[in-house]
Protein backbone atom coordinates (compact mmCIF):
# COMPACT_ATOMS: atom_id res chain seq x y z
CA UNK A 1 0.00 0.00 0.00
CA UNK A 2 1.55 3.36 -1.16
CA UNK A 3 2.25 5.90 1.57
CA UNK A 4 0.06 8.68 1.52
CA UNK A 5 2.70 10.54 3.82
CA UNK A 6 5.18 11.01 0.35
CA UNK A 7 3.98 13.98 -1.39
CA UNK A 8 3.37 12.97 -4.98
CA UNK A 9 5.33 14.52 -7.52
CA UNK A 10 2.34 16.01 -9.29
CA UNK A 11 3.11 16.94 -12.44
CA UNK A 12 4.42 13.45 -13.08
CA UNK A 13 1.03 12.29 -11.95
CA UNK A 14 -0.53 14.70 -14.44
CA UNK A 15 1.39 13.76 -17.37
CA UNK A 16 0.27 9.87 -16.62
CA UNK A 17 -3.38 10.63 -16.37
CA UNK A 18 -2.85 12.61 -19.42
CA UNK A 19 -1.11 10.12 -21.33
CA UNK A 20 -3.92 7.57 -20.83
CA UNK A 21 -6.34 9.83 -21.52
CA UNK A 22 -5.30 10.54 -25.03
CA UNK A 23 -4.14 6.93 -25.69
CA UNK A 24 -5.48 5.34 -29.00
CA UNK A 25 -5.68 1.62 -26.54
CA UNK A 26 -8.50 1.94 -24.56
CA UNK A 27 -7.46 0.60 -20.71
CA UNK A 28 -10.20 1.91 -18.55
CA UNK A 29 -8.36 0.48 -15.23
CA UNK A 30 -5.53 2.40 -16.17
CA UNK A 31 -7.27 5.41 -17.05
CA UNK A 32 -9.43 5.44 -13.60
CA UNK A 33 -6.25 4.84 -11.58
CA UNK A 34 -4.15 7.35 -13.18
CA UNK A 35 -7.08 9.75 -12.81
CA UNK A 36 -7.71 8.24 -9.05
CA UNK A 37 -3.82 8.88 -8.02
CA UNK A 38 -4.19 12.24 -9.34
CA UNK A 39 -7.22 13.10 -7.27
CA UNK A 40 -4.95 12.66 -4.12
CA UNK A 41 -2.77 15.06 -5.03
CA UNK A 42 -2.73 18.83 -3.77
CA UNK A 43 -5.79 19.96 -5.20
CA UNK A 44 -4.49 23.49 -5.55
CA UNK A 45 -1.74 22.02 -7.54
CA UNK A 46 -3.68 19.55 -9.43
CA UNK A 47 -6.27 22.44 -10.34
CA UNK A 48 -3.43 24.45 -11.99
CA UNK A 49 -2.45 21.83 -14.31
CA UNK A 50 -6.14 20.85 -14.94
CA UNK A 51 -8.04 23.96 -15.57
CA UNK A 52 -6.56 24.62 -18.56
CA UNK A 53 -6.93 21.61 -19.83
CA UNK A 54 -11.11 22.78 -20.66
CA UNK A 55 -10.16 24.78 -23.41
CA UNK A 56 -8.34 22.70 -25.24
CA UNK A 57 -9.43 21.61 -28.99
CA UNK A 58 -9.14 17.68 -28.21
CA UNK A 59 -12.49 16.62 -26.42
CA UNK A 60 -10.44 13.66 -24.87
CA UNK A 61 -8.40 16.24 -22.80
CA UNK A 62 -11.60 18.11 -22.23
CA UNK A 63 -13.17 14.99 -20.97
CA UNK A 64 -10.53 14.50 -17.94
CA UNK A 65 -11.18 17.66 -16.04
CA UNK A 66 -14.14 16.52 -14.45
CA UNK A 67 -12.94 13.47 -14.54
CA UNK A 68 -10.40 14.41 -11.90
CA UNK A 69 -12.07 17.15 -10.46
CA UNK A 70 -14.57 14.90 -9.64
CA UNK A 71 -13.36 14.29 -5.98
CA UNK A 72 -10.47 16.30 -6.20
CA UNK A 73 -9.26 16.34 -2.83
CA UNK A 74 -11.20 13.14 -1.39
CA UNK A 75 -8.80 11.01 0.45
CA UNK A 76 -10.26 7.53 0.53
CA UNK A 77 -12.40 5.81 -1.14
CA UNK A 78 -15.65 7.84 -2.54
CA UNK A 79 -17.57 4.63 -3.12
CA UNK A 80 -18.21 1.82 -0.33
CA UNK A 81 -16.66 -1.68 -1.01
CA UNK A 82 -19.97 -2.82 -1.11
CA UNK A 83 -21.15 -0.83 -4.31
CA UNK A 84 -17.84 -1.93 -5.94
CA UNK A 85 -17.80 -4.98 -8.80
Amino acid sequence: MPDDSVKPDIEALFRATLTEATSNVTDDDAYWDAVSRLQRGDAHEVWALVEPLAADPDPRVRALVPDVVRFLGVRTDPWPRSLSP
